[in-house]
């Protein structure tokens, strides 16, 4: 695919990168100053890297697709007939969404909003929710729903209709234990997608923020105590989040830098509810002050003090304040090695193709 040329009479270095197919073209770079076989051999490898990264960047020679990438249905959207009839058909997911079947469980004519859900969010006033399925094949439980993880997480999803695709936002509230389920829609959104046609249509949807979404939320992000909490048990659960929720911890106050992460209590799910953490009870019988994050997959999530026994006192609402990564050591960070390759395909144009695209 491709080698490095050594110049007999030592001035340096040619790379010559060919392939094949499918445009069977070649690239020959400048020279390269210097010479000697370890030079040789170190621009032998850094050619035979660029030259594979260009050619299996070339679409027509990728057959796998990668699991964080979710083919449309088709490129127009288009459905000419009985589009509010599509056959059922088994989700097929990723890490960024879906693609199946988008069903109704709401009102098309008068859309109420969501009552919580299988998320234990009881009476809100977000009128565009959905359920997601808990299944891929039935009684799997292989679905994105995942005991509740789901729970807050935004979609936006499409559905193929007789005009295109049409589009709407959703924030996950339930869950959708049907076989052949993708994800079904309450009332609002349904309507947005099907007018006043509900049935199975053919469509995907895709995770994004549910900042800025209008109708995801009823009010700004906050920690709830469930009912029935004490100073020996308690659960809590995040409202309002701009995506699910991938951990909860806490930390005496003043234990900051202190042995490192072992100061922090992480919060496990409950096995009592879906969509809820378990407070300790020293935390709850403790009226000293802790710090408190909510950790997101991927980046910084919320934060705030408080009082231990805040945490008992049942049905209460604690505002959350939105935190940067400076202020939460404990966001996960992205790996490393998705920079590096950000900086080899970078070099890969600069050198083959003189681009900075």
């Amino acid at each position: 695919m491709g080698s490095a040329l050594y110049n007999r009479k030592g001035t340096g270095f040619a790379l010559r990168i060919m392939w094949a197919k499918p445009t069977k073209q070649s690239y020959t770079l400048p020279m390269v100053p210097g010479g000697g076989l370890i030079r040789f051999a170190v621009m032998n490898h850094i050619c035979l890297v660029l030259a594979l990264a260009a050619y299996t960047s070339n679409g027509t020679e990728r057959d796998v697709r990668r699991s964080s990438e979710i083919p449309s249905v088709d490129t127009s959207g288009h459905c000419e007939v009985s589009c509010d009839a599509s056959p059922p058909s088994t989700p097929v997911l990723s890490d960024s969404g879906g693609r199946g079947d988008v069903t109704t469980y709401g009102s098309l004519v008068d859309p109420a909003p969501s009552q919580g859900g299988a998320c234990n969010y009881g009476t809100t006033g977000i009128n565009r929710f959905a359920a997601i399925q808990v299944n891929l094949l039935p009684g799997d439980m292989q679905g994105q729903w995942q005991g509740g993880r789901m729970c807050g997480q935004c979609a936006r999803v499409r559905a193929r209709t007789p005009s295109g695709w049409k589009t709407t936002v959703v924030r996950i509230m339930d869950k959708c234990p049907d076989n052949h389920c993708g994800i079904d829609l309450g009332g609002a959104p349904a309507r947005d997608l099907m007018g006043e046609k509900p049935g199975r249509y053919a469509g995907d949807w895709t995770w994004v923020t549910c900042e800025g979404q209008a109708g995801v939320s009823d009010g700004p992000p906050s920690l709830f105590v469930k009912e029935g909490g004490n100073a020996y048990w308690s659960l809590v659960q995040i409202r309002n989040a701009a995506e699910r929720i991938a951990q909860v911890r806490l930390r005496p106050v003043g234990k900051a830098g202190m042995a490192g992460d072992s100061a922090w209590i992480n919060l496990t799910w409950a096995d009592e509810a879906e969509n809820f953490f378990k407070v300790p009870p020293q935390v709850l019988q403790d009226s000293g002050a802790y710090d408190l994050e909510v950790l997101f997959e991927g980046r910084p999530g919320y934060k705030v003090v408080i009082k231990g026994s805040s945490l008992a006192a049942e049905k209460s609402s604690i505002p959350l304040v939105k935190a940067s990564v400076g202020m939460m050591a404990g966001a996960v960070r992205r790996s490393p090695g998705r920079a590096l390759a950000r900086v080899w395909d970078f070099l890969g144009r600069r050198l083959i193709f003189g681009s900075r695209k």
